[in-house]
């Protein structure tokens, strides 16, 4: 193999610092990201991008995010999602078969390979990039991303990549040039039959991209992906459905990782549905999840999907209802919902899963979550996480406190006690019981017939929601009014309105016929 040259590595030494070549490549991938003119160019082509296919251009970048130090790997999805793509993260170290997995179960258009700076062998790359390509059936491309610049590093080593890109102001056209190929290879299959047929049978790429089409904004998707659910509805409700929320830094994907290991070991057929955070200002998102479920992403017996929020509140995606629904009718008995993290306001998921399970952590302010109405309300269980080491008796006084509060609340069902238990994700100490108390929970419910109760409601929710959906929607499509929100807009910003009395305006409008408007 052809060594290196020390100049052109990005990574760190060992005390940390930078090699030469490495802090040039992190300063020049800085001033790229800060060009307000680049940054808006290439937006401008993703949103583009957005509109006509129905989703955001998605790609998995395989990186060493775990170094420490300032180096390029950290930069790349973060520049990436500022630009408006959907960024899966995935380690580098990974075995190739488990890499090509992830890259057909997100359904990603690319792989990008950190290729002229890597740590492992050229050789090693192109197996990566031969079985993603025979996995995807060489519909996902991929892309070798250079840390020097145009021209400094000119061979691949042999390997044929789809695209090159390089830390200059050439990036523009090199994205342009890779968005026009996402849109010429990877392509939406919209055959309902094949697509039914594939989800029952449990094909891992047909799952995805069944997923894919269930989330895009494209309204022939939506017409295909409403039939595909209808046809699935009534082989859904035989999984288990959990939302496991809480806040940032809880523990959630290390918790799923240790809850969902113990099921698939045991007989169980997990699915897991992990939502990120979307930005409000470009629409990417840097998917993280999935690289913190190392053991799981690779079981057989498990089937992972980072989603992005899309700015949907209430710590989930716009359409992971009916990705849970989907997945239950592809034979999974367990579905993992993991919500953004974001505290009190996630209760939306609550109308959509069977169990709600609450994740927190001693020691972090979380007991004043204790007394507080909303999400402990809809929580079917309290699970104090890493009760480990020095943390252990702090996670057991928690426990306490989080009881006494309970006690003080009415639980949402008279059969069931909402129970406050501890654990630790970290050796799986406490894990078992908490899956046993959630097999209580099913038996109870069922037996009672309140489980079927509970999942009636929630079809009325899902009715709702949809009816909300597409009010909205067809609010904002309506020609006749497009002109007077623009005025109106404009007269809110000045100051000459109020916004009550523009907003009372435009939905006098909407209830009056367009004929009878002047």
């Amino acid at each position: 193999m052809k060594q290196k040259n020390k100049s052109s590595q990005i990574f760190p030494n060992a005390d940390g610092s930078l090699p030469d070549g490495g802090r040039i490549a992190f300063d020049r991938f800085k001033q790229l990201m800060k060009d307000t003119a680049i940054s808006r160019s290439i937006k401008q082509r993703t949103d583009r991008f957005a509109l006509k296919t129905g989703r955001r251009p998605r790609i998995l970048f395989m990186g060493t995010i775990a170094k420490t130090g300032d180096h390029v790997d950290r930069l790349v999805p973060t520049a990436f999602s500022q630009w408006g793509f959907d960024v899966d993260i995935h380690s580098i170290d990974q075995p190739h078969a488990q890499t090509a997995r992830a890259a057909v179960e997100n359904d990603v258009h690319a792989v990008i390979y950190p290729f002229d700076c890597s740590e492992i062998a050229p050789a090693a790359i192109a197996r990566i990039v031969n079985t993603v390509a025979v996995a995807s059936g060489k519909e996902i491309l991929s892309v070798a991303w250079k840390h020097t610049a145009a021209g400094r590093e000119d061979s691949n080593q042999g390997i044929e990549f789809d695209e090159v890109l390089s830390i200059d102001r050439d990036i523009v056209s090199g994205l342009s040039r890779l968005l026009d190929a996402f849109q010429a290879r990877k392509q939406l299959d919209l055959d309902l039959k094949r697509c039914l047929e594939g989800v029952i049978a449990g094909n891992r790429t047909v799952i995805a991209k069944a997923i894919t089409l269930i989330e895009s904004d494209r309204p022939d998707h939506q017409q295909v992906a409403d039939q595909l659910i209808g046809y699935l509805l009534p082989l859904s409700g035989n999984a288990m459905r959990i939302a496991i929320s809480g806040v940032p830094g809880a523990g959630k994907s290390s918790f799923i990782e240790s809850l969902g290991m113990l099921l698939a070991t045991t007989g169980h057929r997990v699915a897991v549905l992990a939502v990120d955070p979307s930005s409000p200002k470009t629409q990417g998102s840097v998917l993280g999840d999935k690289t913190r479920m190392k053991q799981l992403s690779g079981h057989p017996s498990a089937f992972i999907r980072p989603t992005a929020s899309g700015g949907n509140l209430g710590g989930i995606a716009q359409k992971t209802r009916e990705s849970t629904l989907l997945l239950d009718a592809a034979g999974f008995d367990v579905v993992l919902v993991e919500t953004v993290g974001v505290g009190q306001s996630e209760i939306s998921v609550a109308s959509m899963v069977d169990f709600f399970l609450m994740l927190l952590i001693a020691g972090a302010g979380d007991e004043l979550q204790g007394i507080k109405r909303g999400i402990l309300e809809v929580s079917d269980a309290v699970v104090i996480n890493k009760a480990d080491g020095d943390n252990f008796q702090r996670a057991r006084e928690a426990q306490k406190a989080y009881e006494s509060a309970l006690s003080i609340v009415k639980p949402d069902s008279p059969l069931w006690k909402v129970p406050v238990l501890t654990c630790s994700s970290l050796s799986t100490r406490g894990v078992a019981g908490i899956w046993e108390i959630i097999s209580e929970f099913r038996s109870k419910m069922n037996a009672s017939g309140e489980l079927d109760k509970k999942r009636r409601r929630q079809s009325l929710d899902w009715m709702w929601a949809r009816v909300e959906e597409g009010l909205k929607k067809r609010f904002y499509q309506r020609t006749d009014i497009k002109p007077r929100i623009a005025e109106l807009t404009g007269a809110v910003r000045k100051g000459s309105i109020s916004p009550t009395e523009a907003a009372l305006e435009l939905l006098d409008l909407n209830h009056m016929p367009a004929r009878n408007r002047r």
